[in-house]
């Protein structure tokens, strides 16, 4: 009898163990703070950062080109890294949209260059002349977190630098109307800058415009398709300012020209040609801001 109950005891104490051990089903927690359908776990990355990593391995995969006339007296040349991510329509990967889910394709410049300075100095170009054709080519891929991907790849060349061009989409359509003249600056979603020591010299994220800098010419406009800083952005900032004076100081300004006037300054006519200079030569300036893609038909 007393053996019995012992052996009672210690199954009831086998159940209370075994009843008390946390549960394993379903015990992943859950993200509920996102409402738009793209919500992921805190530890996963967001498709957008999904994509860029992509992009990111796939540079593993690609020799750097390096013509042998960049080599001098038998050394190495002394290379920088350019690194342009770039989307059809840049909201949607701001947007975390899925990459099947992508209206268009996205893409990725790769180069390696032996004068930096130049290439954003000069500003950077890139033409069909820059292909060369025998080496284009499609090929699939398959990565988890992102699913098929079709890759359009160039392999692009100039006497400054070199390197590739990926151009991916989720189906086979966005890839085969793709045209080098779609590369624009306003379709630049990231830019990293890299000198020979790697260490960074420009960045650029369209997700983050308050850290974007330019560490070797600061607030010189760029030109091609660097996408910041650009003529447009500091004419922009003019135009402001200009606002912000004239509804700020209409009224000191109307008492100087009070003043000048019956001081025998400026009369009416010649402020009026003076602002016609202006408007003539902020016409003739726009004129001369080149165009952010060179290619054409």
């Amino acid at each position: 009898m007393m053996i019995l109950e012992c052996f009672k005891s210690m199954y009831q104490a086998f159940i209370a163990l075994f009843n008390s051990a946390p549960t394993t089903v379903n015990s992943t927690p859950k993200d509920n703070s996102a409402t738009n359908g793209n919500s992921h776990l805190p530890n996963q990355k967001s498709p957008t950062e999904l994509l860029l990593s992509y992009y990111k391995s796939t540079r593993r995969l690609w020799p750097p080109i390096i013509p042998h006339s960049w080599s001098q007296a038998g050394s190495s040349p002394v290379l920088g890294r350019v690194t342009f991510i770039f989307g059809q329509d840049i909201d949607e990967l701001r947007n975390e949209t899925p990459t099947d889910q992508l209206s268009g394709w996205t893409a990725q410049l790769d180069l390696v260059t032996r004068d930096v300075q130049s290439m954003m100095h000069d500003g950077l170009f890139l033409t069909c002349e820059n292909v060369k054709r025998g080496e284009n080519h499609v090929r699939q891929t398959h990565t988890e977190g992102i699913g098929n991907l079709y890759n359009r790849c160039y392999t692009v060349t100039s006497s400054t630098w070199s390197g590739y061009l990926n151009v991916c989409a989720a189906t086979v359509k966005p890839i085969a109307n793709f045209r080098l003249h779609h590369l624009s600056a306003d379709k630049v979603f990231t830019v990293a800058v890299g000198n020979h020591e790697s260490n960074r010299v420009y960045s650029y994220d369209a997700r983050r415009p308050e850290d974007n800098a330019n560490y070797l010419y600061d607030d010189m406009p760029m030109e091609g398709l660097w996408p910041w800083p650009r003529k447009e952005d500091g004419l922009k900032a003019e135009e402001a300012l200009k606002l912000e004076g004239g509804d700020g100081d209409q009224g000191g300004e109307t008492e100087q020209e009070e003043t000048k006037e019956d001081e025998g300054g400026r009369n009416a006519e010649g402020d009026e040609n003076g602002l016609e200079g202006e408007v003539d030569s902020f016409s003739a300036w726009e004129e001369e801001d080149p165009l952010i893609d060179s290619w054409r038909n």
